[in-house]
């Protein structure tokens, strides 16, 4: 069962997931690269990449600014709360997600989505299953990282609204 809130706003749901730092192909396409992207954009995926600056003060401008021209569908997911909420105070136009390991405790994680107050989730593969995982479904889309293999990706893909994957991970055609 998918979301009660569409995850159409973030993706064509005709795309396969989402390609973790870029579809990879060894020593010609490196994670992170316009090459990766290029390659994932190819094969009908979005793009997953990390984003770091060199100077961190002002991470949620920076952000702001390199996405005001942008015409494409963009979501920024975040482990930082803190950026999250910044995102929908100062940029309510981006789609904000929040990042989410299993091991945070339960009252961490729900202190982190009260602050956060995301459009959507990226849950760490371990988590799925859990009831809170599914409730927070029913509210928003959920994605699960990273998922590496085959049984991960079967195992993943009826939990969930959409995979950020990397090698054998990668949905089927």
């Amino acid at each position: 069962m998918q979301s009660s809130r569409s995850a159409t706003n973030l993706f064509d749901p005709g795309l396969a997931g989402f390609a973790h730092r870029g579809l990879q192909h060894g020593a010609a396409s490196i994670e992170n690269s316009i090459a990766a992207f290029a390659a994932a954009l190819e094969h009908g995926a979005g793009i997953e990449c990390d984003l770091r600056l060199t100077r961190f003060t002002r991470f949620g401008r920076a952000l702001r600014e390199a996405l005001d021209d942008h015409r494409g569908s963009c979501g920024v997911m975040t482990f930082d709360p803190r950026l999250a909420r910044w995102l929908k105070t100062n940029a309510p136009q981006i789609l904000r997600g929040l990042v989410l390991r299993d091991r945070l405790s339960s009252i961490r994680r729900w202190g982190a989505m009260t602050m956060a107050d995301p459009q959507f989730l990226a849950i760490d593969r371990t988590a799925l299953g859990q009831a809170w995982v599914a409730r927070a479904r029913d509210r928003m889309p959920v994605y699960s990282w990273t998922i590496r293999t085959a049984a991960e990706r079967i195992a993943a893909t009826p939990l969930v609204d959409a995979l950020i994957w990397e090698a054998d991970g990668r949905p089927r055609s």
